[in-house]
């Protein structure tokens, strides 16, 4: 079934406003996706977007212009455009337009923010770029075409890890080596974590820890004394990365030692802060939630810096602590900027703004489906989730749920296999009822283990819903949802074991009963004792009968002889 159309979605938000919403229909329109392809229409919500602040808006102008596809903006204001895009954070696409400008001031800047941006461990790609203008400077490519290449590469596919490529890049930045093809990824760590240098140690280590089938023991644990060292010696980024793996590896609650050191590193080096800190950061406050407000004060500290990545994580810490309004604020404001690093968190934060009543439902499933276009399986399970906390819903809504979640479970997702069987049960005014179909799928999710689903398939087969009635499947099933921890299923087994007990007790307390009573014969004795003695009262009363009324005819005698006498 084909996904719902989410454009007239993104057209309203647009309208009123969203500047990462038009971004998004300009790309909905160069790819043709849920709308016709339309460069031009594209190039006008593009321009909408950076009327209304949106810095992924001015870099795609600038590049559009660069390549002659709008004519709207000129080619000093798009390189303009992208210095303030690239400095602001969106390091890849401009750096690599103004390497390949020309104009050696722009290169310049262009590399200056990508040293700046390699600080991030995720950042192959930036370090590949200058790594391959560092060796172009030096002469050993011999042209700009070897560093088009490599970006050609890049675009071409995953075939090639990005580490590998990034490292090839530094192998050639050595001016003292040669040129030549990384064939095996062990011989370029082993060559990098011999470099005098700090970045080629660093660079050993996370290369050691990203090749496929692994580092040799040894060699990896050489990495680790070569990074302590240029630690030891003073680079920063060495000494963070020490810090973030002690974090990750720390059971429990990390020490305020270790916090301490983290946050004093920070304080002395703003430009250290990347997503991977953010991400560490997080896990220090899911260890020690009292952290939160902690990495507040550091962060507050160092918001004026300006730097993306200080802000996105000080909106984090702030959601930790419960900020909402303020969080929302920054984090849109970033989002516009192009930095989507937390737009996951973001999606989740305005769902629950949405079911608290402080957004409204339009605006959480825009969000919703805007991870949707993004990340497709997660984002239609944040959609499913938006409609599920509508209540009422209007035909066309209630449609449109039935859509997602039929398009979730033919993606594999058994979650949305067991709420489609459940809404296939009942149905309602825009879903028939089809308890055949809900009972397959319900069928379907608990046999893969979807608590909820377990449950249900019980119920239908003891009430025979969608099957025949079978007490002992249902009985198995609900048993399997209890193992699982599933609560109703847990409450229905406690019931059924104490019903069972009950009835158990009393069978045994009839049975003592039935030993106490006396056997049969004994019993047909008494009968006949009792009919027996019934027999000689009525004869006994007879002639106590008999006897009066004799004795009464005597005194009868006597009187009358007495008067005639």
């Amino acid at each position: 079934m084909e996904r719902r159309n989410v454009y007239d979605l993104f057209e309203r938000q647009s309208v009123r406003g969203n500047a990462y919403a038009s971004w998004k229909l300009s790309v909905m329109h160069a790819l043709g996706r849920d709308c016709e392809r339309s460069m031009s229409r594209s190039m006008e919500f593009l321009e909408r977007a950076v009327e209304q602040g949106s810095l992924l808006g001015k870099r795609d102008l600038a590049l559009a212009a660069l390549r002659g596809i709008t004519q709207t903006v000129s080619l000093e204001q798009a390189y303009t455009m992208l210095i303030e895009a690239m400095q602001l954070g969106i390091h890849k696409d401009a750096a690599k337009a103004l390497l390949q400008s020309g104009n050696p001031d722009y290169e310049k800047l262009a590399v200056e923010a990508l040293r700046k941006a390699s600080f991030a461990r995720s950042a192959f790609e930036e370090r590949m770029l200058v790594a391959m203008y560092d060796a172009m400077q030096t002469g050993l490519p011999g042209s700009k075409g070897e560093l088009h290449s490599f970006l050609h590469e890049i675009k071409r596919g995953e075939e090639r890890s990005k580490a590998i490529l990034a490292n090839r890049a530094l192998w050639l930045a050595d001016v003292t080596a040669m040129f030549m093809p990384l064939q095996n990824p062990v011989e370029v760590v082993s060559a990098l974590v011999h470099q005098p240098d700090a970045e080629s140690k660093i660079d050993a280590y996370e290369l050691a820890r990203s090749i496929p089938a692994g580092c040799p023991a040894e060699l990896k644990a050489a990495t680790v004394v070569e990074l302590s060292i240029a630690a030891a010696l003073g680079n920063k980024h060495a000494k963070l990365i020490l810090l973030t793996e002690a974090v990750s590896n720390a059971e429990g609650e990390i020490s305020s030692e270790l916090a301490q050191q983290v946050y004093d590193l920070i304080r002395e080096n703003p430009a250290l802060v990347n997503e991977h800190v953010v991400d560490m950061f997080t896990l220090m406050q899911n260890k020690n939630p009292e952290s939160a407000q902690e990495h507040m004060d550091v962060l507050i500290e160092l918001e004026s810096e300006g730097l993306p990545h200080v802000r996105s994580a000080l909106a984090t810490a702030a959601m930790h602590i419960g900020l909402s309004d303020w969080t929302e604020k920054i984090m849109l404001e970033l989002i516009n900027m192009g930095d989507v690093h937390h737009f996951e968190g973001w999606v989740h934060l305005q769902i629950r703004a949405f079911k608290n009543g402080r957004c409204d439902a339009e605006t959480a499933l825009f969000w919703a489906e805007c991870w949707q276009q993004d990340s497709h399986q997660q984002g239609l399970a944040a959609v499913s989730e938006v409609y599920e906390a509508m209540g009422p819903q209007t035909n066309e809504q209630k449609l449109a749920h039935f859509q997602v979640l039929d398009e979730r479970a033919g993606r594999g997702d058994f979650e949305a296999v067991c709420d489609l069987g459940l809404l296939l049960l009942e149905g309602n005014s825009a879903v028939l009822s089809n308890k055949h179909r809900a009972f397959e799928l319900l069928k379907m999710a608990a046999n893969a283990e979807v608590p909820r689903a377990m449950y249900q398939l019980g119920l239908c087969h003891l009430r025979g819903i969608g099957t025949a009635v079978d007490e002992d499947l249902g009985h198995f099933w609900i048993s399997q949802a209890a193992a699982k921890g599933y609560s109703r299923a847990k409450l229905q087994t406690a019931k059924k074991k104490a019903t069972e007990q009950t009835s158990k007790q009393e069978n045994d307390d009839e049975e003592e009963s039935e030993k106490e009573k006396p056997d049969g014969s004994e019993e047909n004795g008494v009968a006949e004792t009792a009919d027996a003695l019934s027999t000689e009262l009525a004869e006994l009363k007879g002639q106590i009968v008999e006897l009066v009324i004799y004795r009464k005819k005597l005194i009868d005698e006597q009187e009358a002889n007495q008067e005639g006498a």
